[in-house]
Order: C-alpha cells, then structure tokens, then sequence
C-alpha cells in the first residue's frame, strides 16, 4: 500500500518469501512486476513474473487467486 501523502509503502498482501501460494495467511508472489486496478477499484491484478501467472487480489476481503490461460497453440 503506497501513500504518497504520508510518504509510506507496505506490504499489503505476501510473506516475503518467493511462492505460488494463494492460501490465507501465506499468500506469496515471485517477482511480482506490473500492477493494474480494474475500473470500480474492488481488483488489483498482479504480473507474476517468476510464476509466470497474472494473480487477481479482491481488495475488498484480502483473497488472491489466478487468471488460468488455456494455451490453445499446445496442439499445432
């Protein structure tokens, strides 16, 4: 959580520790790189990088979980 106001950032959700795990209370990213907000402000979406993942976190209850890609070129 940035405020610029009072010039201060934590951590809002995560151990520290490098992971996949999306389990409340040891919620972990890899190299966690781009941030966009969905339009009314209730979804942060994460690039994973290291996890090569894009992980949705409901800012509302604090839950993470993982837009799933369905590789459709695994057949040609």
């Amino acid at each position: 959580m940035v405020d610029p106001s009072k010039k201060t950032c934590e951590t809002l959700l995560g151990t520290g520790k490098p992971g996949l795990s999306s389990e409340e209370g040891s919620v972990q990213f890899d190299e966690p790189g781009g941030l966009c907000v969905s339009p009314d402000g209730q979804f942060l979406y994460v690039a994973d990088t290291n996890n090569h993942a894009i992980r949705v976190i409901d800012l509302n209850n604090k839950t993470v979980s993982q837009v799933r890609i369905l590789d459709s070129f695994r057949y040609l």
